[in-house]
């Protein structure tokens, strides 16, 4: 087995991978009940605003002491 260099991909080339992974993942997702069964773009906004809620709770922190015992 030897290494043979190629030119890198064209734009093209990238932006057809991503539309093939992005469709992948979003059907996935949908799959395995992460995302409602919608249209992709429908689907992609909701799980864009489940994720922003998710990392929202994360910054509540509460600075209290814990209460002693």
């Amino acid at each position: 087995m030897r290494f043979e260099a190629l030119p890198p991909p064209t734009q093209g080339e990238v932006e057809q991978l991503l539309r093939v992974v992005r469709h992948r993942v979003l059907r996935l997702l949908e799959k395995r009940g992460a995302l409602p069964a919608q249209g992709s773009e429908d689907a992609l906004l909701a799980y864009q605003a489940h994720s922003l809620q998710q990392r929202l709770r994360w910054t509540e922190v509460d600075v209290r002491p814990p209460p002693s015992k």
